[in-house]
């Protein structure tokens, strides 16, 4: 393990007492045993998937004003090494004015997507259709350098703008790199509802020097069972995605999930479909088991697999080859 990170742990535990009780150390253990198959061979794999360790705390101050920070990082519990801050990681301040940070963070159009993926960093993931790395296009990203502003709630109504001044280099002397992102959102009772824009100006980066997407997501609650759908347009190349999901409450503790996104790409031979079923069961409040098995059917040049995204154990798949994968795991929050 980085010994950055273990000397920078080990002194934010020593001087825990002396913080006071605004300030906290939290985590996720999620590991899964997966079978796996690329469209060519198939095998089991052990994956750490999205597991983190945080610190986060918040502190008063004059005019109303609460400062906030948060450190995040990703654990590979299957591995033996991580990075320091690789995860969430901002400060700022919150108040009748609403939230201002600045650091690296989710931005509003990939939250957008995780509360309406009932799958998310296992397999069967939604990024594995949306995010569309293949084509080089990586939405739903965290940005660098970047300033956010949540507004308060009106009635329900709040909007997000996050700014990023580079998204490729620390110092900048042009903002050529720079990327941008906003959405509103509903959110009251068992409705939620959000549409989200997001802009690139990739001038020397990798992806396609100007990118941008329009997403939108709605889902409601019903108590025993809840629905969600999205859909998205994004540009460079000009593909559409859309995707649709529900999961069951056979219980208080065990429920029944599933969803079904396509890709619809601008080059059909690209186009892609993704099926996931799966149970999950409450282990007390902290803990979850469940079993996954997502299917994705693949056109003449498309490589999605349903195991790429947010996990250790993943890979794209044999161009034009069907892929699949099934997975038991647990995840356990403290």
């Amino acid at each position: 393990m980085n010994k950055k990170f273990v000397a920078l742990a080990a002194a934010a535990a020593m001087s825990a007492p002396a913080l006071a009780s605004a300030n906290e150390i939290y985590g996720r253990a999620h590991l899964s045993v997966d079978y796996l198959d690329n469209g060519d061979d198939g095998a089991v794999n052990v994956s750490s998937n999205s597991s983190r360790l945080g610190f986060r705390g918040n502190a008063e101050l004059d005019y109303g004003l609460t400062a906030i920070y948060q450190i995040e990082t990703q654990i590979d519990f299957d591995d033996s090494g991580t990075e320091f801050a690789t995860r969430d990681t901002f400060g700022g301040l919150r108040g009748d004015f609403g939230m201002l940070r600045v650091g690296k963070f989710d931005t509003p159009l990939k939250t957008l997507r995780g509360r309406v993926d009932f799958f998310g960093d296992q397999v069967g993931d939604a990024r594995n259709i949306v995010r569309n790395r293949a084509q080089g296009q990586g939405f739903d990203e965290r940005f660098r350098n970047s300033i956010h502003y949540q507004t308060p709630s009106f009635g329900g109504v709040f909007v997000d703008l996050q700014y990023s001044t580079s998204t490729e280099d620390q110092y900048t002397s042009n903002n050529d790199n720079d990327a941008f992102s906003a959405s509103i959102s509903y959110r009251e009772g068992p409705l939620y509802a959000a549409i989200a824009y997001e802009a690139y100006n990739n001038e020397s980066g990798v992806a396609s020097d100007e990118r941008d997407m329009v997403r939108a997501a709605i889902s409601y609650d019903f108590g025993v069972i809840r629905v969600a759908g999205m859909v998205q347009s994004a540009s460079d190349p000009d593909d559409n995605a859309y995707g649709i999901g529900a999961r069951w409450a056979v219980t208080p503790t065990t429920g029944l999930r599933a969803q079904y996104y396509m890709l619809d790409a601008d080059d059909s031979d690209f186009d892609a479909n993704l099926f996931a079923i799966g149970v999950d069961h409450r282990l007390g409040r902290a803990a979850t088991v469940y079993a996954n098995y997502a299917f994705v059917s693949n056109d003449n040049a498309s490589r999605v697999t349903p195991f790429r995204e947010a996990r250790t154990a993943g890979s794209q798949g044999v161009a034009g080859e069907d892929t699949s994968a099934f997975s038991v795991g647990m995840i356990y929050n403290f």
